[in-house]
């Protein structure tokens, strides 16, 4: 009897992945970034929205945008708080990177966006000038959640956008 055979653990359903993904983004609302430039990595935590697998980001100044410019695909991370073996569960999201600043066409609507949870309280109905918002388009998600074996899921399930 304790010998039974075992299911083999099986990835996900893809439309059940995504949509285990989105609600995963949407639970969360801060995230690592991580940017390079000339082999010198930077990883910086931050606010989002979502819309689906995109990331929008209100970006203050800094190095991070430079490594943007200069190369514009990034890893995100997003994570819940570990409390033992079966809370591990985590993304990490490799994308590509689009700035947009004030005057860009599309600024207006990728900050309501972003903005849509905090416009009433901060009065921010309208985007601010000199302001950078970020997209990220997620391109590979990798999901890592021990708590999928309980369901004969593998513990590791690879999204990739359609292209």
């Amino acid at each position: 009897m304790g010998n039974e055979a075992r299911k083999p653990s099986v990835a996900m359903p893809r439309d059940q992945l995504e949509q285990h993904i989105v609600e995963f983004i949407k639970s969360h609302n801060a995230c690592v970034l991580a940017t390079a430039q000339d082999n010198i990595p930077r990883a910086t935590p931050l606010e989002y929205e979502a819309k689906g697998t995109d990331l929008y980001i209100n970006l203050g100044p800094g190095r991070k945008i430079e490594n943007i410019k200069a190369n514009p695909l990034v890893s995100v991370g997003i994570h819940d708080p570990l409390h033992g073996w079966l809370s591990v569960k985590g993304i990490q999201i490799t994308g590509q990177a689009k700035l947009l600043f004030d005057s860009d066409a599309g600024y207006t609507d990728a900050w309501k966006i972003f903005n849509h949870a905090n416009a009433d309280k901060e009065g921010w109905d309208i985007p601010p000038e000199g302001y950078t918002l970020l997209i990220i388009e997620a391109k590979t998600i990798e999901l890592f959640e021990t708590a999928l074996k309980q369901n004969d899921y593998k513990i590791r399930q690879v999204w990739e956008a359609e292209s």
